[in-house]
């Protein structure tokens, strides 16, 4: 099932990766559903919708496998 998203907001910062000290990276801030906002990185080289989508595609499964998940914690 395709998910709408919308790009609320594009940053241009320097990259938080120590493997890539000295470039720049795209904040880019999106909103995947009504109130849902997110944000992820991506190299300033590699911005493309394709680029920018499975980054966020890559965050919203993640974020979906423990959403919802209970866990027995302590002893």
């Amino acid at each position: 099932m395709a998910t709408k998203i919308k790009v609320v907001e594009l940053r241009t910062i320097p990259s938080p990766d120590p493997a890539r000290l000295g470039k720049m990276d795209r904040l880019v801030i999106y909103e995947a559903g009504e109130g849902n906002r997110d944000s992820v990185l991506v190299p300033n080289e590699d911005l493309t919708d394709e680029t920018v989508g499975a980054a966020i595609e890559k965050q919203l499964t993640e974020r979906g496998a423990w959403i919802g998940k209970e866990l027995d914690i302590g002893k």
